[in-house]
């Protein structure tokens, strides 16, 4: 079914009112109601995008969160015609347009990937799972990686911090986060670099913990092997324990 050109323009007129409030001369709209159908469109989008981001809305308070939202309302050129999905329109939106500067919030795009990192870990589509076992040798055995996950890096500590905090804490910070098999719960995880590298070494399957300790020996000039080894082994049991890491790969 095709609607006719007139009343495609009318509802581009109507949907382009709704964003900015300038009169667009939609044809037969009376002038006392068209406020309201624009109110109610913002306070969807308002309520959608303060459940996807409740830390942004409660740490930046209701007057500046509903700026942040008009901002956004009036001026992005939205893609998706999924509402669920304007969250990552809105991380978008605010990178493009340095909205960390505007708000004086430097830490704010940060937050925003925190937020929809949940958002995208907690929806994303279900992964094949390899057979593996959960019984094997943390050193000499193939391990498997959750396939559900995500990895980020943050400048701030926005997962760990009160607002106040952020910016004496500015860095770099590396999470893991992962979806955990049968509750679908989002968890994650702080890294180190260190950590880092052996989590990715181990996503193509290919090595044991013990082949990456030595490589990790020569890459970070890392003299005490022993210590090196024991924390290796405590931080993949940890992965193992909480689900980031499945178990060992089947031969």
């Amino acid at each position: 079914m095709y609607l006719l050109e007139k009343t495609r323009r009318n509802q581009e007129k109507l949907g382009t009112y709704c964003r900015t409030g300038e009169d667009t001369g939609i044809e037969g709209a009376r002038a006392d109601r068209l406020p309201q159908y624009r109110r109610l469109v913002f306070n969807v989008v308002k309520s959608n995008l303060k459940n996807a981001f409740p830390l942004c809305a409660k740490i930046m308070g209701e007057e500046e969160f509903t700026r942040l939202v008009q901002d956004f309302f009036q001026l992005h050129d939205c893609k998706t015609p999924s509402i669920w999905k304007l969250p990552a329109e809105l991380l978008e939106h605010a990178r493009v347009h340095h909205l960390a500067e505007k708000f004086g919030r430097p830490y704010l795009d940060d937050l925003l990937l925190f937020e929809w990192m949940e958002i995208e870990v907690y929806t994303m589509p279900d992964e094949e799972i390899k057979p593996f076992s959960c019984e094997g040798d943390l050193l000499k055995d193939l391990l498997y990686v959750n396939p559900e996950h995500r990895l980020i890096n943050l400048t701030y500590p926005v997962h760990m911090k009160a607002a106040g905090e952020q910016e004496k804490n500015k860095g770099n910070y590396f999470l893991l986060l992962y979806r955990e098999p049968g509750s679908g719960k989002v968890k994650f995880i702080n890294l180190s670099p260190l950590h880092v590298w052996i989590f990715e070494q181990l996503l193509p399957e290919e090595f044991a913990l013990e082949d990456l300790i030595q490589k990790a020996r020569n890459i970070f000039s890392i003299n005490d092997v022993e210590r090196l080894e024991n924390e290796m082994v405590n931080f993949i049991a940890h992965l193992k324990q909480t689900k980031a890491i499945l178990g060992f790969l089947e031969k």
